[in-house]
């Protein structure tokens, strides 16, 4: 997705940095990309005249979008006396403080500046209850909201990432403020951006930096042909890569697979209907020295040692069986073809996270199916939900509806499911459905 999208789909937005490395210019320019003509309410840790003076340099630059943000901005600042008032009246009362600001306002986007300041002095647990408390606010009150901190506050850190759609990291080059997207709910299409002033305005331009290659003698075509009869491999393939740059070619027909080796495609997957290995296909790839490498998925659930040499000494790239592991066969793929065209697309995925909105966790899995990130989705029925997800993988995420559960497994085939649902108990399981068989609308049905 484009990061316009992203930001249009997010609430919640983290910024983190060390100091003075531009994080209020970068969420004052956020503002502008996400919400333009709304008001924005400022809540800073610093005091009155602090905030105003950096505030002044920002406006001396004369920079549109800054110019428009501030104009739109209502700004609250920190009292001098703030660290007694959290002593005095704890964290409870400055909660319902920050969300009384927000009430009282118009605005329909929140900059909660210097989040490590305002949080000072309280404890883990007063930190992780004011996030979870701020968080379910913004939720029902229909408002966006955007972190700015240090990043050298980990437990700030480390609890508004189990909330935030989508957390930015800020570092300096020597020329440049260098931006990465460092986990997001809805995958991006870039990852990382230069943050710069060019002719008088800012802006945001994807970092080109050089992919990292991968040593291969695979062909230079577009075209991968898979030979199979297998519906489910099929369906498989079709959902990888029907939003990729490579064109997908499938038949059951050994005869179009040998026409179509002589057209010399970037790879070749060859699920035969029999059960045994054989090796013809891997030696005409040989004989003709070309540059099409081969996979070959066995029609059985393991593959011998002996097999695997011999297709290795036959020409074959990779045999695996039918049963094959998704992540070792990714892996097979994208060094046969010499990209990294799933890993790249999955990096800046976050770790295990709990989606607090149902439209919004049905937009992370339609978001996952446009782009070809396979998941497996388990709808499960517990009295103890907590339990459950205390315990789920990292990068896979969920969502909570009373007693209903729904876990997104990410990289993960349906028939390899029940060995990740056996360290769970207490559940019964309604559905599991793989992401090319789901349709997102009807997960609740």
């Amino acid at each position: 997705m484009q990061l316009h999208e992203i930001l249009s789909q997010s609430n919640i937005i983290a910024i983190e940095g060390k100091k003075k490395i531009g994080k209020l210019t970068f969420a004052l320019f956020l503002t502008q990309e996400i919400l333009p003509s709304s008001n924005i309410l400022l809540i800073s840790a610093l005091e009155k005249s602090l905030f105003q003076k950096r505030a002044t340099i920002l406006k001396s630059l004369h920079l549109p979008v800054l110019d428009k943000a501030f104009s739109h901005m209502q700004t609250l600042h920190a009292k001098k006396d703030i660290n007694l008032f959290k002593f005095k009246y704890g964290i409870d009362f400055f909660i319902e403080d920050i969300k009384r600001a927000c009430q009282q306002s118009d605005a329909s986007l929140i900059i909660l500046h210097k989040t490590e300041l305002l949080l000072e002095h309280f404890s883990k647990e007063d930190i992780k209850l004011f996030i979870e408390e701020i968080a379910s606010f913004f939720q029902k009150e229909n408002k966006k909201v955007l972190y700015t901190y240090d990043s050298s506050a980990k437990e700030i850190s480390d609890s508004i990432e189990n909330f935030s759609d989508i957390t930015f990291f800020i570092e300096a080059t020597e020329n440049n403020r260098i931006v990465t997207i460092k986990n997001s709910l809805l995958p991006s299409n870039t990852r990382k951006y230069r943050f710069i002033l060019e002719k008088e305005t800012l802006r945001l331009l994807p970092f080109r930096e050089k992919t990292p290659h991968i040593a291969t003698t695979a062909a230079t075509s577009n075209e991968i042909v898979l030979i199979t009869s297998n519906k489910e491999i099929e369906m498989l393939h079709r959902y990888l890569f029907h939003s990729s740059s490579y064109k997908l070619f499938v038949t059951d027909s050994v005869t179009y697979l040998l026409e179509k080796i002589l057209d010399n495609p970037a790879l070749l997957i060859y699920n035969p209907k029999e059960e045994t290995f054989d090796t013809n296909i891997c030696q005409t790839i040989r004989k003709h020295h070309l540059a099409s490498n081969l996979i070959f998925i066995l029609n059985k659930n393991f593959v011998r040692y002996e097999d695997r040499m011999i297709a290795k000494k036959e020409g074959c790239y990779e045999i695996l069986p039918k049963n094959f592991i998704f992540k070792e066969y990714i892996m097979a793929m994208e060094q046969a073809l010499g990209n990294y065209f799933y890993s790249t697309l999955i990096e800046q995925l976050p770790n295990a996270k709990e989606v607090y909105e149902y439209k919004k966790f049905q937009n992370v899995l339609t978001s996952y199916q446009k782009q070809g990130i396979f998941f497996t989705l388990v709808h499960m029925k517990t009295k103890s939900p907590q339990a459950i997800s205390a315990k789920i993988r990292n990068n896979d995420i969920f969502f909570q509806d009373n007693q209903n559960l729904y876990i997104a497994f990410l990289h993960i085939r349906k028939i390899h499911i029940d060995n990740v649902l056996k360290k769970f108990d207490n559940f019964e399981i309604v559905f599991i459905k793989e992401a090319y068989e789901l349709d997102v609308k009807d997960i609740r049905a």
